[in-house]
């Protein structure tokens, strides 16, 4: 089984290193049986990489330059061509710095079910998500400094120290995502379903990827998620990552898909499949995704408040119709309690014992008559 890695770079010239060290041997844990390349596509308007520096890392890594354009989905779809593997692993945005299992977990995950999707979770450095962050002072040299300290490249797991889930991965693990920076599915599904849609044109590819995901949850309802990996988003001046949350491109982005796809954007339902351990690092997520799931599951939505004031009206409804009916119930016994009564008082009556020969003669005359 080989594995190609398809990874987009576009004006990345300081994350690009430290995005293909996270691809390496040096620094992926137990890949030394596991056969990959890795395809590093440079279509910014400033080269990110030379070739010697792709070759670096490893002999299975190459270069693809592509000329600039807005979107990268004409970029992965020709990497994807050129691609050995068997296997097409996609990350849209190069800046990510990976952890070091995501390799080995999605070869393992591949392993024990040959035609499955698998995906990761995204995270951004930093205690909050950019578009937040760099109003407060974030920066680049800010991150420098912190991965610096963090000694990484040692222990890729210590990344989640010091970030936090992006947008798509906010619901934590145990809930679906809407897309992953990090996919992997096979070459026959990838043509199955077309690649990347060219016709997205916005920067960035706007909500190419989201459409990517879709598609791909609508061929395989079952989606294995890593647990324990993710990766790790660097700061480098993202169209949507990287502007403050007032100036997040969305609408722009999502009119660009209406038109295209023609129907609002919907997030895809599947099942989730597990795939991986928690370490100690990344136990933080582990409890953000449990308490988020237990959260969302005490949280009434408004389908169900609908239905739960439907069921009480009707509850109401039947409790004043039964309490009405006793009422009825409870004035018939009285009238019949009253009416035994009477009877009582008559039959033990001294008028109705000296009357009682008369009753016996009336009773013989009917009889007789009749």
């Amino acid at each position: 089984m080989l594995l190609s890695v398809i990874i987009v770079f576009h004006n990345m010239k300081r994350e690009a290193p430290r995005t293909l060290f996270s691809l390496s041997s040096a620094y992926q844990n137990k890949v030394d049986l596991v056969d990959y390349e890795v395809i590093a596509i440079d279509c910014g308007l400033q080269p990110s990489l030379t070739e010697e520096q792709v070759k670096s890392f490893g002999q299975k890594f190459r270069l693809i330059r592509t000329s600039q354009t807005p979107s990268p989905a004409a970029a992965i779809n020709e990497a994807a061509r050129k691609a050995l593997g068997q296997y097409l692993t996609i990350c849209i945005d190069g800046a990510r710095i990976w952890s070091p299992g995501i390799i080995a977990e999605t070869c393992a995950a591949l392993a024990k079910s040959p035609d499955a999707v698998v995906a990761t979770s995204s995270f951004h450095l930093g205690h909050e998500i950019q578009n937040i962050s760099m109003s407060k002072g974030y920066n680049q040299p800010t991150e420098d400094s912190m991965l610096e300290n963090l000694g990484w490249e040692t222990d890729g797991y210590k990344l989640f120290q010091v970030a936090c889930p992006a947008g798509s991965s906010r619901n934590g693990w145990f809930l679906p995502l809407n897309e992953s920076n990090c996919i992997t599915l096979s070459r026959t599904l990838f043509k199955e379903i077309k690649g990347y849609d060219e016709r997205f044109s916005s920067p960035g590819g706007g909500l190419v990827n989201i459409d990517f995901f879709a598609r791909v949850c609508l061929l395989k309802n079952e989606i294995h998620i890593l647990i324990g990996e993710g990766t790790f988003h660097q700061i480098h001046g993202g169209v949507s990552t990287n502007v403050p949350m007032e100036l997040h491109p969305w609408k722009t982005f999502h009119q660009e898909y209406i038109k295209l796809v023609g129907k609002e954007y919907v997030a895809p339902k599947y099942r989730a499949v597990f795939q991986g351990v928690p370490n100690i690092e990344s136990g933080w997520m582990l409890q953000y995704s449990y308490d988020h799931i237990t959260g969302i599951l005490s949280t009434p939505t408004a389908e169900s408040e609908k239905k739960h004031n439907e069921a009480y009206a009707t509850i109401s409804a039947l409790t004043a119709e039964s309490e009405k009916q006793q009422q009825t119930i409870d004035s018939l016994n009285r009238q019949s309690a009253e009416i035994r009564h009477q009877l009582y008082q008559m039959v033990n009556s001294k008028s109705w014992r000296l009357t009682h020969p008369l009753r016996v003669i009336f009773a013989l005359i009917q009889k007789n008559s009749v």
